[in-house]
């Protein structure tokens, strides 16, 4: 896949246009700070602003919880990226990876649409939480804003610094871990929805057929849509592999009800030997025909997109490198324990390894 130029170019466009209605119809206002890479909103907050959440102890048995969530976060950023990172490091070709959003070359068309929303609500969860449980522990908020950097929307709370700075280190790890833990929270809720609409199925969609394989000779063919087999329904991949049962050394016969992209249903009978261990076909859950399906389809599609983008801010940024959440309770954690240049070595040695495993593990490869 090449990058689209042309989705660069209406990006530009997009960005120059905001830029200079901002610069000469927006500036001189005190809330608003435009500069050619970002233009940021901000608004002072009040001092009663969430007043009612302060000393709660409901907020309080939460922060706990967000604290261990943030280390579990924190854990698998290194568990799933420091594979990739060896094996790019080693010169293996790794499996997967993370890719670097640029907007045109990695990432485009509807998937760059998706992605932006659900960057936007991602971003205002993880910092209202930040201010939320700030609050709780009786730290003032200055400030809360909207920064739109070039198409990317993110947001952000400024704590009051003298208040931060008296608060304990209970209290600053109850702020800091209330972000990533969120957007943990979030991406596992989203893939229990995701889960529910993959369940309502509009059958099993079959994307590819083996050469010489028993679906081949049954005449199955990519873009047919199973709807039964052997007069049970099925509706997603579940119901099809235990309408199939265990299959894998037996002679059997499967009469399927088949629905082909002309919209005609016909009945296929595969005939599976002894010693084929497979059918030989691809499959995927197909969406449900009709208006249901116009809808079911956007929905699961922006739910994956959710799932990955909270997924991924969670465990980045509970990651300790400089700037993260997870670089803040390093560092707190390391100066209580250990004072003076020690400590202030062991946690730059920490973020520094850190942002160089993230950095290897990076790649380019378009993912929509």
């Amino acid at each position: 896949m090449q990058p689209s130029y042309n989705a660069i170019f209406y990006i530009l466009i997009f960005w120059l246009s905001v830029y200079l209605f901002s610069k000469f119809y927006l500036r001189g206002r005190e809330n608003i700070v435009i500069n050619p890479i970002y233009i940021m909103i901000k608004k002072k907050i009040s001092e009663g602003f969430l007043e009612g959440t302060k000393n709660k102890r409901i907020f309080k048995l939460i922060s706990a919880l967000f604290v261990i969530l943030a280390v579990v976060s924190m854990v698998l950023f290194y568990y799933l990226v420091v594979p990739l990172s060896l094996a790019r490091f080693s010169g293996q070709e790794a499996q997967g990876g993370l890719t670097l959003i640029i907007p045109g070359v990695t990432i485009s068309g509807e998937s760059l649409i998706y992605l932006l929303i659900n960057i936007g609500i991602a971003a205002t969860i993880h910092e209202f939480s930040h201010a939320l449980f700030a609050r709780s522990r009786g730290i003032k908020i200055k400030s809360a804003g909207f920064i739109l950097a070039i198409i990317l929307p993110m947001a952000f709370v400024e704590p009051d610094d003298s208040d931060f700075k008296k608060a304990s280190l209970k209290d600053k790890l109850s702020v800091y871990s209330a972000g990533p833990s969120s957007n943990l929270i979030l991406a596992f809720i989203l893939l229990g929805l995701l889960s529910l609409f993959a369940s309502i199925g509009g059958g099993v969609l079959i994307t590819s057929v083996d050469q010489g394989s028993p679906a081949e000779r049954a005449g199955l063919e990519p873009g047919y849509i199973i709807k039964a087999v052997n007069g049970t329904v099925v509706k997603n991949l579940r119901d099809f592999q235990s309408a199939l049962g265990d299959y894998r050394e037996k002679e059997l016969v499967f009469v399927l009800e088949v629905l082909k992209p002309d919209g005609s249903t016909t009945i296929v009978t595969i005939h599976k030997l002894s010693n084929e261990t497979k059918l030989g076909i691809g499959i995927a859950n197909a969406p449900p025909q009709g208006v249901l399906g116009k809808l079911v389809t956007p929905i699961s599609v922006f739910l994956v997109w959710g799932y990955i983008v909270n997924f991924s801010l969670a465990i980045i940024n509970a990651a300790p490198m400089f700037i993260t959440d997870g670089a803040r309770m390093i560092s707190d954690l390391i100066t209580e324990k250990l004072k003076g240049d020690k400590g202030k070595a062991v946690n730059f040695f920490i973020q520094v390894l850190t942002m160089l495993i993230l950095l290897f593990s990076l790649s380019l490869q378009p993912i929509g």
